[in-house]
């Protein structure tokens, strides 16, 4: 199976894991953001577009003194979906929540795409770009842009 396959099939089997314990945190339209439960401190977010699971952001959930942080260490959208903005609605979602998302060092073209647009449209400085990645701090709930 190829990695592209696998990361097809873990959208799937994950969500459909998960969906009975999973919390909706964002919604736009016909696309919801939920968060399954956690696992050995790892999470991982889900997009579902109209009841479909389209993409998912996975990583280690982290509890600080100064609040949460969530340490991604994969982003998959599916083929079909890339370039609308879900993974995008996916991190702005998990920012809302009151945490700081931090990106994994390896990225790929697209996820820079990425985080060059997040960059641009977030207030100043609450984006910040690392020689080894991207720090996005957190809003508290209710300043959501």
């Amino acid at each position: 199976m190829h990695s592209h396959d696998g990361r097809k099939l873990r959208l799937e089997t994950g969500h459909r894991a998960c969906a009975s314990h999973a919390q909706e945190v964002h919604r736009e339209g016909a696309l919801s953001i939920v968060r399954g439960p956690a696992m050995h401190g790892r999470i991982t977010h889900y997009a579902v577009l109209e009841g479909i699971p389209v993409a998912y952001c996975a990583g280690s959930d982290e509890r600080h003194p100064s609040g949460r942080r969530f340490v991604i260490d994969a982003t998959f959208v599916h083929p079909a979906h890339r370039r609308k903005g879900i993974a995008k609605a996916m991190y702005r979602a998990i920012i809302d929540t009151g945490t700081t998302l931090v990106s994994d060092w390896d990225l790929s073209e697209g996820a820079h795409h990425l985080w060059a647009s997040l960059m641009r449209d977030e207030p100043m400085r609450d984006v910040i770009h690392f020689q080894d990645g991207y720090v996005a701090r957190r809003r508290s709930k209710g300043t959501a842009t």
